[in-house]
């Protein structure tokens, strides 16, 4: 076993470890799962389950999951996906959604519909998981290839021995409580019964239907409209029910199978339903078919029958006389002005009660009644045992109440509705006595407001009317801001009473139905005379707490929140006059701070009240948030219609700073969609003060529910003014991604452009051009003129390729120009670029395909981020030529344009190939060659080492920070309780994303690098087979003039002159072209001798034809050589600088993007620290014992 050391760094999650940094993985169970990984990397996708899931859970035989990756190859091979080839591909008909099978590693299957995975075929157990994120890995062991991305989708649970519901989860209390809530809340009725049995459906339907035709003689008297006494109507209803009771018992009583099915089938129900009653049932039913005739004949008795049982008491004119009546003037026993706004609710409450007897939810006799009883439960408190205990209804109040709930409820036909809950009530009626209470009470309202003969019965009624009257009188001069009336009946009052108090019943003691007063009115004119002439005529009747208790109980709105909600400033200011005046500091925040129905505070209504914010600020609770969440704060922000909303900004931010000294986290800020303060404002951001002030603890890079940033929401609703201050802050990420779509702000702004009709407005140019310079500030050096870049990719269905917006910005002349290119042509274009000289130690094209393979399918939900990073590699080349000599700079800037203007013949062409002479190398100079091509060699390895160093170790250092960065967070929520922060296991890929930004520029080096050693190799392979040519060809020379030494010594005189023969010349040893054309060859002469031995003229020949085929061979090297040596050396010329500079520029962008995400960090503690210090004491872990979270075992051994 391999010693654990740097080479095997420890991944906290056991499958990623099991996979990537496993010592044991060419001889442990995994083996062959991790060489099919290796062989083919982009065909697959790996699910990775949380770490706490592993390491908490178990397989049936009580093995820890976290073991089972490394000694079960079945568990790690269903967690690996195939997704260049999914099975299956469907489309969803309703949602549209797409379904797609995937095959794992071991045969199974996996459907993935949106962001959920399910655990299909071949698996015991179909799981469900949602998907959290998805991300890649770099690879950083040896076995793997180097420069590799593997994919990688996080799940919340294991696909196998997934967590099933316990007996204590939600779902099971659901299924416990379904039943019984379906019982209590929809009642079984006989109609039901008919439709759900057949058999007794088939044995009394059709005498139910003969029961109830219209031509049955029985419904003749109820069909008719004609003067009837009740009990007639009565008499005929009881009938048709004795016969519809008469039904149900022969069907029983016959002596027949039917009757026998029928009488189990009625047992059955009876034993499901305890408590049920069958006559009830036929009553009801009875009554659902005749309640149309019934009805009709009671409101045409009390339309025309003049007799004393049908006497009509509401009538329209009653309504009408009674339409102003008030609580006050009932004589109730209540003086409390904060009980009397108790009881005002509930008369509105009930009045909404009762006004159901007018709709289609009273419909029976059941029904009407539920309506009166809950009307009544309402009025007194039943509903809520709280506010009953709070103020006990006497016999006298509940009158009072039912008399004001009556009036303005002004229910039609109330009259008829009594008298069909009295006389049509079934036989059996569990809650009669109670009902009864209740129909007493109602049947004393109706005798009060009856006009009766007796003369006190007469003045009661006619009291009634005229305090109505008074009160309109009162509320109309207010209203229609008649100063003079309002004045005249004021005087009028203070004759009467002078300085003593008014009675509880004075009409200005008065209020509506919804409990508006006199100065409610007052502010709903918008009258600041009017306001004023009340205040000064009632102040010696009125007091203090009459105005802080003055309030609306249907909104709950107080008097200061109407003043600025209708924008009466005057008015509002005057109220804040009054109560800081007659109110302490303790008294004005309660009364500010007081919500209304919908949880809003008067901070809530402060956006349109400049002077009033200034006034009462101090006093506000800037953290109350109402039922949509917001807080006064947010409230106050959203006012985007306001004149002058930079000063409101300023304003409401100053207030907010002044209230507290210590940091602000702003994290109450939130609303429910998720959005900040930075997502609400509209302008004025510096002179809110959230950016710049080091109290304020804001993040610039949050993201709302819908996963949109502040700078994407800038983008799409032009704030331009907004978009430059949080481009301007130092923790702002640009290149920020959202983790369900993928998209940036780069991507909103192409989205943007798209949407433009024609042309391109001011506010669009202006957002791109900050965009674009942003986008060259991060990722290009800033000494160049002229920067080209990649900016965002859609995918086009037409080309089945992505359309990329390729951007170029001069930066003198400050243009911008974008095109969308097929992501095809880039790669040509890349392709062209690799065959220029100077350029020839860029990686192949294929290299950049490498990890994004076109023609092979990824994950529908990864497919953005997967082109996401394919720019960041070609981005990394269009980076790299910033530092290349300027000429080099100067000739890719013109391709590149020549390219955008689609101008095709020069990069689909080869380039132009100059003059070749003639080349002739010698030993020495294939020396030097040799010396150089090596020594670059060794150095660019030694370089190469380095780089490959560097970059496994940011491939393993983003995953180790991000480890890090969990499992502190996870001490900060299990131990310090910190609320806002939150545990997952994929949060803080943010910092793993640093290193992955800057990985592709060094594995851009490396690739370069290695291309370079194998230009190296190419060329010592060439010199290997030069040097074998030369020597062959001396070797022939040697044997060359050995034959024309025998052949010039037998033919010739012995003497030492040169006398060569003729058609034998002596040649030189790189020279054949004469003595070919010197020799005669004889046409005799015939290649197969069958054995006999050459002459010496035809071997002579022989070897003179292979030495010419050697030495062209050799003149081809020296070419190649010549030429690669060349490529080779400009190559090396200009990788020398470009690494240096280009490693340089790295190293700075990595510790710009470090030091980046520390800033992001360092306020994201700030904030954990903050809220802690905030913390009420019972929140500390010392003072009370809270259970903990599952522990966090350790990461498990290397030993498998």
């Amino acid at each position: 076993m391999a010693d654990v050391g740097p080479e095997w760094p420890v991944l906290h999650n056991p499958l990623l470890n099991a996979l990537f940094s496993n010592p044991a993985h060419a001889t442990g169970p995994t083996k062959h799962t991790i060489r099919q990984l290796a062989d083919n990397h982009t065909s697959y996708t790996i699910l990775v389950p949380p770490a706490h899931v592993l390491f908490s859970r178990t397989d049936p035989t009580r093995r820890p999951l976290a073991d089972l990756c490394y000694g079960d190859d079945e568990f790690v091979r269903s967690h690996i996906i195939k997704s260049a080839t999914p099975f299956s591909v469907t489309t969803a008909p309703v949602s549209k959604a797409q379904l797609i099978i995937y095959d794992t590693m071991n045969g199974r299957q996996v459907l993935l519909r949106g962001g959920t995975l399910v655990a299909g075929k071949n698996f015991k157990k179909r799981v469900r998981a949602k998907v959290l994120a998805v991300s890649h890995l770099e690879s950083f062991c040896k076995y793997m290839p180097q420069g590799s991305r593997f994919h990688l989708i996080y799940i919340e649970d294991t696909l196998l021995y997934g967590q099933p519901p316990g007996p204590g989860t939600a779902g099971a209390e659901m299924r416990f409580r379904g039943p019984e809530t379906a019982r209590g809340t929809v009642p079984v009725t006989f109609e039901d019964l008919l439709r759900n049995f057949p058999v007794l459906s088939k044995a009394m339907s059709a005498r139910f239907c003969a029961l109830f035709h219209h031509n049955n003689r029985k419904l003749e008297k109820l069909r008719v409209r004609q003067i009837m006494r009740l009990s007639e109507i009565i008499a005929e209803f009881r009938s048709i029910e004795s016969d519809a009771v008469a039904i149900v018992q022969d069907c029983v009583n016959e002596n027949t199978a039917d009757g026998d099915r029928v009488w189990s089938v009625l047992e059955s129900v009876a034993r499901q339903h305890p408590g049920l009653d069958m006559d009830v049932l036929v009553h009801e039913y009875v009554e659902l078919n005749l309640y149309d005739k019934v009805w009709q004949q009671l409101v045409y008795q009390y339309d025309t029958s003049g007799h004393a049982e049908f006497r009509r008491v509401l009538t329209p004119d009653l309504y009408h006389d009674l339409s102003c009546l008030s609580f006050n003037q009932l004589d109730v026993p209540v003086d409390e002005p904060w009980k009397l706004n108790l009881l005002q609710g509930r008369i509105t409450e009930s009045i909404d009660l009762m006004c159901k007897l007018q709709t289609g939810d009273a419909l029976n006799l059941r029904q009407k009644m539920q309506i009166i009883a809950d009307t009544v439960i309402a009025l007194t408190g039943g509903a809520d045992p709280s506010l009953s205990a709070e103020l006990v209804i006497d016999a006298d109040t509940l009158i009072g109440l039912l008399i004001m709930v009556v009036v303005h409820a002004k229910i039609q036909d109330l009259e008829a509705h009594l008298v069909h809950i009295r006389h049509f009530s079934p036989v059996a009626q569990g809650s009669l006595g109670y009902m009864s209470y209740i129909l007493s009470n109602v049947d004393a309202v109706l005798y009060l407001l009856s006009p009766g003969d007796d003369t006190s019965e007469k003045a009661h009624l006619a009291s009634m009317v005229a305090a109505s009257a008074h009160n309109y009188k009162l509320w109309y001069a207010i209203r229609t801001g008649d100063d003079a009336s309002l004045v005249q009946i004021l005087e009028e009052v203070r004759v009467k009473h002078g300085d003593r108090p008014l009675p509880k019943t004075h009409f200005l003691r008065s209020k509506n139905i919804h409990s508006e007063s006199c100065f409610n009115f007052a502010v709903r004119s918008r009258s600041l005379r009017v306001f004023n002439t009340l205040l000064e005529y009632t102040a010696p009747w009125v007091l203090f707490e009459d105005l802080v208790f003055d309030r609306n109980t249907t909104t709950g709105q107080n008097l200061l929140m109407v003043a600025l909600q209708e924008e009466c400033h005057d008015i509002a200011m005057e109220l804040i006059g009054v109560i800081e005046e007659n109110a302490t500091a303790d008294e004005c925040s309660a009364y500010y701070n007081s919500r209304d129905k919908n949880g809003r505070t008067v901070g809530h209504y402060l956006s349109h009240n400049l002077d009033a914010l200034d006034a009462i600020g101090q006093h506000i609770d800037w953290c109350a948030k109402d039922k949509s969440a917001q807080t006064p704060l947010v409230a106050v922000c959203r006012c985007y219609d306001h004149s002058d909303y930079r000063t409101l900004v300023q304003k409401v931010f100053r207030q907010v700073f002044r209230q507290c000294d210590a940091k602000l986290t702003l994290d109450d800020h939130i609303d429910k969609a998720g959005n900040t303060l930075l997502h609400v404002l509209a302008k004025g951001i510096r002179q809110s003060g959230l950016l710049s002030c080091d109290r304020a603890l804001v993040d610039p890079n949050a993201l709302n529910a819908k996963q949109l940033s502040p700078m994407a929401l800038y983008v799409r609703y032009s704030r331009t003014e907004s978009l430059a201050e949080v481009l301007q802050h130092d923790t702002t990420v640009f290149d920020l991604e959202d983790p369900r779509l993928f998209y940036n702000v780069l991507d909103y702004c192409s989205f943007s452009a798209s949407k433009l009709s024609t042309g391109s407005n001011g506010d669009f140019l202006a957002i791109q051009d900050l965009l674009v310079r942003r986008f060259f500030a991060g990722l290009y050096p800033g000494h160049g003129i002229r920067y080209y870049g990649l900016l965002t990719a859609r995918l086009d269905s037409t080309l089945d390729d992505w359309l990329v917006q390729v951007v170029c910005y001069d930066v003198a002349a400050k243009n911008v120009r974008t095109k969308y290119v097929a992501m095809d042509k880039l790669h040509q274009f890349y392709h062209y670029q690799k065959s220029r000289v100077a350029l020839d130690f860029l990686p192949p094209s294929k290299a950049l395909s490498e990890n994004f393979p076109k023609g092979k399918t990824v994950v529908p939900i990864s497919a953005k981020f997967h082109v996401n990073r394919s720019l960041e590699y070609l981005n990394a080349f269009m980076c790299s030529a910033h530092f290349m000599a300027r000429d080099i700079q100067r000739q890719l800037h013109q391709s590149f344009s020549r390219f955008l203007a689609d101008i095709q013949p020069e990069f689909l062409g080869k380039p132009p190939a100059g003059a070749e002479k003639e080349v002739t190398l010698t030993q020495a100079c294939v020396s030097v060659i040799v010396y150089f091509v090596e020594f670059s060699q060794n150095d660019i390895r030694g370089y190469l080492s380095a780089v490959r160093k560097v970059r496994r170790l940011l491939s393993a250092g983003g995953l180790k920070q991000q480890e890090q960065q969990y499992l502190f967070d996870y001490f900060l929520r299990s131990v310090c309780e910190v609320p806002s922060c939150h545990v997952s296991e994929v949060d803080p890929k943010r910092i793993a994303d640093v290193f992955l930004r800057v990985e592709p520029m060094m594995l851009w080096l490396e690739m370069c690098a290695e291309e370079l050693l194998r230009s190296c190799a190419t060329l010592l392979d060439k010199v290997v087979r030069w040097k074998a040519s030369y020597g062959r060809i001396r070797e022939l020379n040697n044997e060359l003039q050995h034959f024309e030494l025998q052949i010039v010594g037998g033919a010739g005189p012995k003497s030492g002159s040169d006398v060569r023969a003729p058609g034998l010349p002596r040649t030189n040893s790189l020279s054949v072209e004469l003595a070919l054309a010197e020799i005669d060859i004889p046409d005799e002469t015939s290649f197969f001798n069958f054995g006999l031995v050459d002459s010496k003229r035809s071997r002579y020949k022989k070897i003179l034809m292979l030495k010419a085929e050697g030495v062209k061979r050799l003149m081809d090297l020296n070419d190649e050589i010549r030429r690669d040596h060349e490529r080779l050396a400009a190559s090396i010329s200009q990788f020398l600088p470009f690494r240096a500079g280009y490693l340089v520029f790295c190293v700075k962008r990595l510790v710009q993007a470090t030091l980046l995400q520390l800033r992001v960090r360092r306020s994201q503690l700030h904030r954990y620290l903050a809220e802690a210090r905030a913390a009420p004491l019972h929140m500390c872990p010392a003072t009370r014992a809270a259970p903990a979270p599952p522990p966090l075992p350790p990461p498990p051994p290397h030993s498998i």
